[in-house]
Parts: C-alpha cells; sequence; structure tokens
C-alpha cells in the first residue's frame, strides 16, 4: 500500500503535467506567438525550475515529503488556473514560472519519499520512474486530443487530474522530517564520490533530455528526415528511457556508482554522435537511442545512488543538490548550443555539448575520491 500510494500519485503528476506542457504550446499557438517567443517562455519554465531547486532543499527541514508533493500538485492546478482567467501572454509565462515551481517540488519530494520506504529503493525507483516516463509519453496524445476544439478548456482537465493527485498524497506514508544538520565541513556532500558520479550523472541526463526536445528534429529535419520519421526516433529514444529505467531496477547495489558512470558516457557520447549528421546517420540514430537508454539508467539510479551514499540526515539534500544539475542543464543547453551555433555548425555544436556533459563525470573517474 504504501509503495502503491506513490506511484498512483507519480502517475497523476507525470500526465498531468506532461498534457500541460504541450497543452501551453499548443494555446501559445492559438494566441499567434512566434517560435522565439514560445521558446523563450519554455526557458523562463526551466530558469524557475533551476532556481527552484536550489531552494526547495530548506523545505524538508519545516515540511514532509508528501506535504510538499501536494502542494506542488496545487501549483500545478493553479498554473492552469492562470491560463483560463489570464489572457494573453501574461497568463502564459504565469503558468509557465509556477510549472517550473511545480516541477522542482515535486520530483525532489517523490524521488525523497521512494528512497525513505524501506531497504531496495532501486525496484520502487526504477517502477516509479517507468510510470511517469511512460506517462509522459501519453500526456501529448491526450493533449492532441483536448486541443481539437479550445486548447484552453484543456486547462480545467488538467487542474482536475492535479487536484485528484494532491487529495492522493494524504494516503502516503507521513514519513519524519529531516533533522537539522549543522554546516561543518563533515556535512559537505560533495565528499561523497557516489554523490558526484550521481549529479554528473543528472547533468549529462538533463543535457540529453534538452536535446532531444529541442534539438534533434531540427537537425534531422535538416538532414532531409520526414516529420513523421523523425516523430519515430524520438518515440525510439522515449522507449530507451523507459528501458534503462526498468534494466536499472535490476542493479545490485555494489554496482550502483559503476553502472552510473557507464550510462553517464553512453549519454554524452549519444549526444556528440549527432555529429555525424548528415553523412552517418546510421551513427547518429544509434547514438540518440542508446543515449535514451542511458538516461533512463540515470534517472533511476542517480537519485538512489545519492540518497544511499550519504547519511540519512542528509538524504533529502543530496536528492536537491542532484536535481540542480539536471535542472540547469535543461535550462543551460539549449542556450549553449545556440550560442555555439552562431559561430560553428551545428553537428561541430553538438560534439562539443556531448564532451562538455561527459567530461565531469569522466573528471570524476579518474579522480576518485575517499567515500564511496
Amino acid at each position: 500500500m504504501r509503495t502503491l500510494a506513490i506511484d498512483v500519485v507519480t502517475a497523476l503528476y507525470a500526465l498531468a503535467l506532461a498534457t500541460a506542457t504541450v497543452m501551453l504550446t499548443f494555446v501559445a499557438l492559438d494566441e499567434g506567438l512566434s517560435l522565439a517567443v514560445i521558446a523563450s517562455l519554455s526557458a523562463a519554465s526551466a530558469a524557475t525550475q533551476f532556481v527552484s531547486r536550489s531552494l526547495v532543499n530548506h523545505l524538508f527541514r519545516i515540511a514532509t515529503d508528501r506535504s510538499i508533493m501536494a502542494g506542488s500538485l496545487m501549483v500545478l492546478a493553479l498554473s492552469m488556473l492562470a491560463v483560463l482567467v489570464i489572457p494573453g501572454l501574461i497568463g502564459l509565462l504565469v503558468a509557465q514560472l509556477l510549472q517550473g515551481i511545480s516541477r522542482a517540488g515535486f520530483w525532489s519530494g517523490s524521488q525523497v519519499h521512494v528512497l525513505r520506504l524501506g531497504p531496495r529503493p532501486e525496484r520502487r525507483m526504477a517502477r516509479n520512474q517507468f510510470l511517469s516516463n511512460g506517462l509522459a509519453i501519453l500526456g501529448p496524445i491526450l493533449a492532441g486530443v483536448m486541443a481539437t476544439g479550445e486548447p484552453r478548456l484543456a486547462a480545467a482537465v488538467i487542474a482536475a487530474i492535479a487536484i485528484v493527485g494532491a487529495s492522493e498524497c494524504l494516503l502516503l506514508t507521513r514519513l519524519p522530517l529531516f533533522e537539522r544538520v549543522p554546516k561543518t565541513t563533515d556535512n559537505k556532500l560533495w565528499r561523497y564520490h557516489g554523490m558526484r558520479v550521481g549529479a554528473f550523472g543528472t547533468l549529462a541526463a538533463g543535457s540529453f533530455n534538452a536535446v532531444l526536445t529541442t534539438f534533434v528534429s531540427i537537425m534531422f529535419g535538416d538532414a532531409g528526415w520526414a516529420e513523421p520519421r523523425t516523430g519515430l526516433l524520438i518515440g525510439a529514444a522515449n522507449a530507451g528511457l523507459l528501458v534503462g529505467s526498468l534494466a536499472a531496477g535490476a542493479i545490485a547495489a555494489a554496482f550502483f556508482s559503476r553502472t552510473v558512470t557507464i550510462a553517464t558516457l553512453a549519454t554524452a557520447t549519444g549526444i556528440a554522435s549527432l555529429a555525424c549528421l548528415p553523412s552517418l546517420e546510421a551513427v547518429s540514430v544509434s547514438g540518440v537511442i542508446v543515449a535514451g537508454v542511458g538516461s533512463g539508467v540515470i534517472l533511476t539510479l542517480g537519485p538512489t545512488l545519492v540518497g544511499t551514499t550519504v547519511p540519512e540526515a542528509l538524504r533529502g539534500s543530496s536528492v536537491v543538490f542532484a536535481g540542480v544539475f539536471r535542472a540547469g542543464a535543461l535550462f543551460l543547453t539549449p542556450l549553449a548550443v545556440s550560442a555555439a551555433g552562431l559561430v560553428m555548425p551545428m553537428p561541430l555544436a553538438m560534439l562539443l555539448i556531448g564532451v562538455l556533459a561527459g567530461s565531469p563525470g569522466a573528471v570524476v573517474i579518474a579522480r576518485r575520491g575517499t567515500h564511496e
């Protein structure tokens, strides 16, 4: 019952968020906004998530995991209310900012909750990630169906899903607050090798997610691919994410660090493989799918690794800290690619991003710390 409740809450949130993300794009197009403005709105949401991730750590000292999740679901519902009652660009901006806050709170709270429910958290995390990634694929389909009439009306349905999810949080196990820990040198998270491996892994996974959702369709389109064919490739990468999540649940704890390290390098290599376009399409296609699998492994074992590496009192801080790296990558990668694209061809820019995404993980391998 304890694990069923968190799975249900996560599934409802993932479905509502994925549907809302696409629905906001449909509303923006319906308003006649340009692609540049729509991209700026998404960047504002990513920036808010990044800042909120940096601050949410303090909530774990004053609020329970389930309270943070319930609050995040209500913030998501409020974002949909903003779209309904505030017209035009302002309503969309408010909605995107609220979604950034909601993402930071919910994913931090849910991952910490899964880790604290009992032994073998990797199996629970694998199932949890499978549900969230699977429903993230279903969300855009639901948004497309509901947008056939007035896109804004879909906001009411999404808000209802989020409110149901918030009420379901009452069924979650009430776990105690984390004890307050003095900020001394001994409590610094970065001294733990597993913390560094997990954080840099989420950095690579975040970079790939940003590349997949923004640049893969552009680059394969420039290579002459039709939209349906490109869509199948993106779907294959998302399927790889699910495979990686499931496979990660079977990994023994002794191999967490090594597995995340391999997945990090595989994900970064997958990003860099886009440099082979358009001459070696097969290499790039394989790289994108492999990166999808690697990201699935990281998103499952990354939080598990950082949470089990540190003492119990620091689990919340460790998960939030690793999440900051992912949120930062989601925000900064599109900006970095766009900036690099001004001075070099896009394939070369992808090679650079792949190297940057994988280099920190490679450094951790070369300079292993004293704590596992």
